[in-house]
């Protein structure tokens, strides 16, 4: 019966512990001004940047900075934003090309979908009315959170308003503008006069215009965004113009209010890139090729190593050995890990029988949840052989890959200047 006891008086102070420090924690990271959570999270994309120059950020980990701001702080250390997936936002450090505004293929315009987003949008559209006739303005980026720093210059911009700088102090984020000095030839009608508009397009047109113009990333998934499209067609007639055009389709996701079309080159396969951490993340095929450090680097590497980095093929090949082992590694995990719940589960009732006086059931559970344990751990090395024979099949390419990347972001592209 003891023992029934010290287990309770044990498990009471780990809950205790565990319920008053997050109280804390959670307390103490809500009173933090909003210069020390975006300097926190600075450092968290800093830290995390793979040697390919690949980062991501925890919404949840951020839960007072709208997304919005998340990809503002990013942007501002050199890195783009190119995919949302279940609350993680991913960027990839630019390094060739900087003044394009071409978007990555597996980005979206604007991640949104914020609560409020409507009513700052509104609110941002007041303040600009209400404001004609002061020289000065500024507005507050911790207030508009929800909006694309891009709409909001441009919105301001719309208004006669020039930016000018940003300033971050305590809680408060500003954006400074000026009034722009008109001259008398110009006249409030030329932007709409400017802005012809061309010959609407059908929506298979439209469809068949952004499928041309992605990309595969490193993943192997190109992504079509739809949300502008007015009358969608159907996800048959989707494959069907997409097989058109050498792609399959694999399915959609959503990103905020933006909703993509996912899509891969037909006979190829692909990789999550949340269930697949073990294989590369990096910027494409594509953009590797832009850049003339990285087509030198990857000559270089041709001649010392035969491996292609910028082949398609190749890469593909890559991702069907790293999925083969990967399938091979989780079945062992899974294999370990059930005899290992087993036997902890039956530890713990061992316990709670021998405290009822069961000492015959408790002595036969610690038997079998004995045996339990040596399964476990006659399967563990077999799930980390497994792992090691994956790394192995994929490391020629892997290695010769990040030498590419190294290349090119550590060396200053002549095409550029």
């Amino acid at each position: 019966m003891i023992f029934y006891y010290i287990f309770l008086v044990v498990f009471g102070i780990f809950a205790a512990v565990f319920l008053i420090g997050g109280t804390l924690a959670i307390i103490q990271h809500r009173r933090q001004p909003l210069q020390q959570r975006l300097e926190q999270a600075r450092k968290e994309l800093l830290n995390k940047e793979s040697t390919t120059g690949a980062s991501e950020l925890n919404a949840d980990m951020h839960p007072k900075i709208s997304n919005e701001i998340l990809r503002d702080v990013a942007e501002a250390e050199g890195f783009r934003f190119t995919d949302e997936s279940n609350r993680f936002l991913s960027f990839q450090r630019v390094f060739s090309h900087p003044d394009e505004t071409r978007t990555s293929p597996n980005s979206a315009s604007a991640v949104g979908g914020d609560f409020g987003e409507k009513r700052q949008r509104e609110s941002l559209r007041q303040t600009l009315s209400t404001a004609d006739d002061a020289a000065e303005l500024t507005l507050r980026r911790d207030q508009l959170g929800a909006l694309p720093k891009a709409e909001i210059l441009r919105t301001a911009s719309e208004h006669g308003w020039v930016y000018q700088t940003e300033e971050v102090s305590g809680n408060e984020w500003r954006l400074l503008f000026q009034r722009e000095n008109r001259t008398a030839a110009s006249s409030p009608s030329a932007p709409e006069t400017a802005e012809t508009p061309e010959l609407v397009r059908s929506e298979e047109q439209e469809f068949l215009a952004r499928l041309d113009g992605v990309a595969p990333g490193i993943s192997g998934v190109a992504k079509v965004e739809l949300g502008d499209v007015s009358h969608r067609l159907s996800m048959a007639r989707y494959r069907e113009l997409a097989a058109g055009r050498g792609w399959e389709v694999e399915g959609t996701e959503r990103s905020g209010r933006n909703l993509f079309l996912q899509v891969k080159r037909i006979g190829t396969v692909t990789t999550n890139r949340r269930l697949d951490l073990g294989f590369l993340s990096g910027p494409s095929l594509t953009e590797l090729r832009d850049s003339a450090a990285a087509r030198e680097e990857a000559e270089r590497v041709l001649r010392e190593t035969g491996v292609d980095v910028l082949s398609e093929k190749v890469l593909d090949d890559a991702r069907r050995r790293h999925l083969a082992l990967r399938r091979t590694v989780t079945r062992l995990t899974w294999l370990s890990a059930l005899p290992g719940t087993f036997a902890l589960s039956g530890l713990l009732f061992c316990l709670v029988l021998l405290g009822d006086g069961s000492t015959h059931a408790a002595g036969v559970l610690a038997i079998v949840s004995l045996v339990a344990a040596v399964i476990c751990a006659a399967l563990i090395p077999l799930g980390m052989r497994a792992e090691r024979a994956r790394k192995a099949a994929v490391a020629d390419y892997t290695t010769a890959y990040e030498r590419v990347v190294a290349a090119a972001l550590t060396t200053q592209d002549p095409s550029v200047s």
